[in-house]
Order: C-alpha cells, then sequence, then structure tokens
C-alpha cells in the first residue's frame, strides 16, 4: 500500500515536520471516503469478507500456501509462488513448474512456498445470471 502520509523528517535539534495541503489532504480524504462507502454499501462485516475469501479458496482447491520443504508441486503448470529476493523482502508471483526439471534445488533457495494457481472463468454473456 503507498504511504497516506507524509513523514516528519529528523533535523538537529528537533523534527522538520511538512506543510500541510490541505486541499491535499480534503481530495485523499474524499478518496478514502468512497472506498469505505463501496465496502459499507456491499452490507458485509470483515468477518463475512473473510469467510467469502476462504470458501473461495477452498472451492477453487486453494488450500493455501504450501512450504517448498514440505514438498514441491506434482504436475506441470502455472502456480502462485512466493519468493524471497536478496534484500529479503517477499513477493507472490505466477510461475511455471514442471516437476522433471532438474532445478528443485534452485526453486528451493528463491522459493518459499506455492499454491495452485486459480484463475477465474471468462465471462460468458449466456451464463449471466
Amino acid at each position: 500500500m503507498d504511504r497516506l502520509t507524509i513523514p516528519d523528517v529528523p533535523i538537529e535539534g528537533g523534527m522538520r515536520r511538512p506543510v500541510v495541503d490541505v486541499m491535499a489532504v480534503r481530495e485523499e480524504a474524499m478518496t478514502i471516503y468512497w472506498a469505505l462507502k463501496k465496502y459499507e454499501d456491499t452490507g458485509l462485516t470483515p468477518e463475512e469478507i473473510r469467510e467469502i475469501d476462504r470458501l473461495f479458496a477452498e472451492k477453487c482447491g486453494c488450500s493455501g500456501w504450501i512450504p517448498v520443504e514440505k514438498r514441491l508441486p506434482e504436475k506441470t503448470g502455472d502456480y502462485w509462488v512466493a519468493m524471497r529476493h536478496l534484500d529479503g523482502n517477499i513477493t507472490t508471483e505466477k510461475m511455471f513448474w514442471r516437476p522433471e526439471w532438474p532445478h528443485e534445488d534452485a526453486w528451493k533457495e528463491v522459493v518459499v512456498a506455492w499454491q495452485p494457481y486459480y484463475c477465474p472463468e471468462p465471462f460468458n454473456p449466456q451464463n449471466k445470471d
């Protein structure tokens, strides 16, 4: 997520606080307001949204992240992978995997976990109900 506030800057003898652009703050507040309104208009609680996410993952066969130390994918195909980079950051990326490739050790060094890749079915106007 992008930062929403302007950080203070330490200077000798204290902190320098940035000048706040009131119009920019108002604009950002309205952006936040409309995002909150859109969420509230769903009528769902955070718990209900988490339950929907859980049910979706269950329906897709996405049972969660599987550490590579536990096992590697058995089938050829695309997978979501959690990759640890040299700076320590972990990102999620789509990656193609083929079990017979002789690069298991390299995969274990960079990829820390994986899960099946899921993508929604394309929209079909015939089945819009």
